[in-house]
């Protein structure tokens, strides 16, 4: 299409916060879709990620169902499941000396040197557990 610049809204505030690397993003799955919008954002020139409120209440109610719910009660939703995952391990794990800097250059860092920030260490030693380097 040749678009270059994009905006993307979004009603979920922790989904926002983490492409715009305000949260972490520790689920192993998430990760993959993580690194999968990464991908597509650098393609383009300009990017904006926006947090919008739900005003749609079905949409809230439904958001909310599995936290509300009661054992004794019964609700129907409709759902759809993935036989698998749409980002693939492949497309999400590779990493290349020849990158910029990175959410990962502080973990590769630590990983090869043992040395991290200051301030980091701590948090550094339990963040670095959650990968390992294959060389």
């Amino acid at each position: 299409m040749g678009a270059r610049e994009v905006t993307c809204k979004s009603d979920f505030q922790v989904m926002v916060g983490q492409i715009k690397g305000e949260f972490e993003v520790k689920e192993l799955l998430l990760q993959r879709y993580y690194h999968t919008v990464n991908t597509n954002i650098a393609r383009f020139e300009k990017v904006t990620v926006e947090h919008i409120c739900r005003e749609n209440k079905r949409a809230n109610a439904l958001s909310r169902l599995s936290t509300t719910k009661k054992k004794s009660h019964h609700w129907s939703v409709m759902q759809i499941w993935l036989r698998q995952p749409s980002a693939t391990e492949t497309e999400c794990l590779a990493v290349t000396e020849a990158e910029a800097q990175t959410w990962m250059t502080p973990i590769v860092r630590y990983h090869e040197h043992g040395t991290c920030k200051p301030k980091e260490g701590k948090a550094m030693k339990q963040q670095g557990s959650r990968y390992t380097m294959l060389n």
